[in-house]
């Protein structure tokens, strides 16, 4: 089974959409209201899983210079606890995905 954060985003939400199984079947879709910053919560979605689709994060490049703490929370201490939770569930697999808006408003 694969575990996809960040569901509410724009690319989570379509890859969440479906789940295909080693067998490539689909499978059944199970939403859950889960913090990837809440590590009890997350380990126990954890257990079962083969891989993770990790884009769970907050994009606005213009806003993290407002709002940094709240970025490094999410972001990188998100992503450490969503890596954690893998290495206790034995999960050695990962998607790891980022958004061209890190890169800022193009002059062009």
């Amino acid at each position: 089974m694969i575990l996809v954060t960040g569901g509410g985003g724009y690319l989570a939400s379509y890859l969440s959409g479906v789940k295909v199984d080693d067998h490539s079947r689909s499978t059944h879709n199970v939403e859950h209201d889960c913090d990837v910053r809440d590590d009890a919560k997350l380990a126990l979605l954890m257990k079962g899983m083969d891989c993770v689709i990790h884009l769970a994060a907050f994009k606005d490049s213009h806003e993290s210079y407002k709002r940094p703490i709240e970025y490094w929370s999410r972001n990188v201490t998100g992503t450490i606890g969503v890596v954690k939770a893998m290495k206790e569930a034995k999960v050695n697999n990962m998607v790891f995905a980022s958004s061209a808006a890190v890169h800022g408003d193009s002059p062009y």
